[in-house]
């Protein structure tokens, strides 16, 4: 028989959540119980509860104490899961990197969390050990299992080591001094900087898991003989609390794959046989697009979270496919503010109901709030301890600055319609999202201007065919320099995420700018792509995602 909640008194009863508990409860009460699945890969609560202790002993014989840091730059695999818990269970800081960073964009987010281990992949160890001067914390550099990467090539600026060295310690009991405790920060999740750099965002263990359980079982009526579904990359926080922590909170089974495919996605669905699963709203548009099938009604899929749903589609995918959609809104800094279930299902178009462990208002420019149905920022406070972001990592002004007036304010418009539901309207700051990445448009303008013929670059948004964004540079450059839209884009695959590389490229004499040197971007936005934009899709300029293991 199904349930809706853990078995484990211990864990039901208790208003204050860790990630140690959780694991701990789960490798008493149900061991053998399969915890995650990576492809054809079975990792019962017992394994996983043993592994992250060996891991977090060796982790302290590299001398990492609570409060220290330990980077991920790797796809999705057993071993960061390892890696995560035991952070938890040291009381250590938790920190998953984009694993497209490369260059600028990485030694930034290594520099300032302060990252004293790096744990990655074959393939991304060399970007690592690149920008390792650029980063004085870092000391250590683990390998994944089975890495063949010859160590002295990587210089002699890091000590080396492999994840077997860390399976090795001891996993009885981890050996520590204090017990971490439910408020202790857990990790540290980089949002894309709208006017700076990425910030570092701290969460709470409780944080973390709290939003898990209202994500999976409060939402999705997650239960006990579930299994969880995400295709997406876990240095995003969708898929460490949907795919991996949600399903904890009721002995249910994540399962993980690397990356998101079209083509594949009913298919990894059937073969985990999964009845819940966490996808991004685009997806929702592509797996539309796929031609339908006899099969489409045999997806065993009952709740699906996406967000935002598209609401020419939302009940029409339901019925096609034969689940119910939910949808929430968040930020890594609080998540979920908007709310739906499957025992109060969103209407088309909606992004939620506030969610009661908050306080929601949305506002003018003046803190105002704003009559029904007129656009506002929405800004939050919680009503519950360490149920949001404790600030930005090493950034107190950053921190002041969103907490204007005793209130979060999260930079995105949202509107309240007639019905009671609320509706995201736009975003007020200037961060893009492409195709589910976000990405700063500080950081994108820094690495083009690394190019000795740019003397000045605007980077924005335009609007997509895939309902998001597309990215515009504006160029201005150095007097007597020449540079063809192509020349620019090679410099840009070389020193950026390949989501961030510029679909248009336009340049300009002159950048518009307020008397205060401020660009105008609200302008740029509203010119658009326009006849004298280069547009590298319609050159037949491709920028592929790196290769991904198979």
């Amino acid at each position: 028989m199904s349930t809706a909640g853990p078995t484990n008194p211990s864990w039901t009863r208790t208003s204050r959540y860790d990630i140690p508990t959780l694991l701990e409860d789960n490798a008493t009460t149900r061991p053998d119980k399969i915890c995650l699945r990576f492809d054809d890969i079975d990792i019962t609560y017992a394994e996983i509860h043993r592994r992250s202790t060996a891991v977090a002993n060796q982790l302290t014989a590299l001398g990492l104490r609570p409060g220290g840091r330990v980077g991920a730059l790797m796809y999705n695999c057993p071993e960061l899961l390892y890696l995560w818990f035991a952070t938890a269970k040291l009381g250590a800081i938790f920190v998953p990197i984009n694993v497209n960073y490369r260059g600028e964009f990485l030694r930034h987010q290594l520099a300032t969390a302060r990252v004293e281990i790096m744990v990655t992949s074959d393939d991304l160890a060399r970007p690592v050990a690149d920008v390792a001067d650029g980063a004085p914390s870092l000391a250590h550099l683990v390998l994944q299992l089975g890495s063949t990467v010859d160590a002295d090539a990587l210089g002699d600026r890091l000590a080396v080591h492999s994840f077997e060295d860390l399976l090795a310690g001891p996993d009885d009991e981890v050996r520590i001094e204090r017990r971490p405790r439910w408020n202790d920060p857990n990790a540290i999740i980089f949002t894309a900087g709208t006017t700076g750099p990425s910030k570092g965002a701290v969460l709470t263990q409780h944080y973390l898991v709290r939003a898990a359980r209202q994500l999976f079982v409060e939402m999705r009526d997650g239960r006990e003989d579930d299994v969880s579904y995400s295709p997406l990359p876990l240095f995003h926080l969708n898929a460490l609390i949907m795919g991996v922590l949600g399903p904890m909170t009721t002995g249910a089974t994540g399962a993980l794959d690397k990356h998101f495919s079209v083509s594949r996605f009913w298919d990894r669905v059937r073969h985990y046989q999964a009845t819940q699963c966490s996808i991004l709203g685009t997806m929702i548009s592509m797996l539309w697009q796929v031609p339908a099938s006899d099969e489409d009604r045999t997806v065993p899929i009952r709740v699906m979270l996406a967000a935002p749903i598209p609401a020419e589609l939302h009940h029409r995918f339901e019925e096609r496919f034969g689940l119910r959609l939910v949808c929430a809104y968040g930020l890594s800094e609080a998540v979920p503010l908007l709310i739906s279930s499957v025992d109060d299902p969103p209407p088309p178009g909606a992004a939620g109901k506030p969610n009661p462990v908050f306080d929601i208002q949305l506002v003018d420019d003046e803190d105002t709030p704003v009559r029904p149905g007129t656009a506002g920022e929405i800004i939050c406070r919680p009503r519950e301890p360490h149920v949001m972001f404790e600030g930005y990592d090493g950034n107190p002004e950053a921190t002041v600055t969103t907490w204007r007036n005793l209130w979060f304010h999260t930079g995105d418009l949202v509107r309240q319609r007639d019905d009671g539901w609320f509706e995201f309207v736009d975003r007020k700051k200037d961060y893009i999202r492409r195709r589910g990445e976000n990405i700063s448009s500080f950081e994108v303008e820094h690495a083009i201007l690394l190019h000795p013929a740019v003397a000045d670059v605007a980077v924005h948004a335009v609007a997509s065919e895939f309902s998001e964004d597309d990215v515009k540079a504006c160029v201005v450059l150095h007097e007597g320099s020449a540079l063809e839209p192509k020349e620019l884009l090679d410099h840009c695959v070389a020193n950026m995420p390949y989501f961030a590389v510029p679909r248009y490229i336009e340049f300009f004499d002159e950048i518009p700018k307020n008397p205060v040197g401020r660009v105008l971007k609200y302008q740029l936005r509203e010119r658009g792509a326009t006849p004298t934009t280069w547009d590298r899709e319609a050159a037949g300029y491709r920028v592929g995602r790196p290769s991904r293991p198979t």
